[in-house]
């Protein structure tokens, strides 16, 4: 099978796969949904190493050219450590992480290459770090305290220590 027919093979199911994501991230309803999404993701078999490929200008490249799949890395353990969509060797659609255990620790969409939709992540037990929406113009709002449970609330936290002074007193 030569490239080009490997990369018009790959396109669909590219494009039905980021479908299928979007599909999940839109249908769920909260944030347990996209937690369980994640940790049940199954990496697909065509999927390559994120080592088989190479990072050049912010475009990822396979053999010297943009690639389009599905990349990977793993732990030393095999667990997932790392997903992303690539197309035309830049990150569109999902991206996922996971910390050694296998547990979720982020979801996050790409367009074009750069963040772009739900950016979503999960402490070890599952508790929500943060989820906001980013467009292109950067943060773009956060969905928490929308659930109305407890977990969800807003906490302010300040930087620095809470005992200093502010500048210039």
């Amino acid at each position: 099978m030569s490239k080009l027919q490997y990369n018009r093979a790959l396109v669909p199911f590219l494009v039905a796969l980021v479908l299928v994501s979007l599909v999940g991230v839109l249908s769920a309803q909260s944030n347990k949904d996209e937690y369980d999404l994640v940790k049940s993701f199954v990496l697909p078999s065509i999927a390559v190493p994120v080592g088989d490929l190479s990072l050049e200008n912010e475009v990822w490249l396979k053999d010297g050219e943009p690639f389009t799949g599905i990349a990977f890395e793993r732990f030393e353990n095999g667990k997932l450590a790392r997903v992303l969509s690539l197309f035309r060797g830049l990150q569109q659609g999902p991206m996922y992480l996971w910390y050694p255990d296998g547990a979720p620790q982020m979801s996050a969409t790409y367009r074009q290459g750069r963040l772009n939709g739900r950016f979503l992540g999960w402490y070890r037990n599952g508790g929500v770090i943060y989820d906001m929406a980013i467009n292109q113009s950067g943060y773009a709002g956060d969905y928490m305290g929308r659930e109305g449970d407890a977990e969800s609330e807003d906490i302010l936290e300040l930087e620095g220590d809470a005992n200093e002074p502010p500048e210039g007193n």
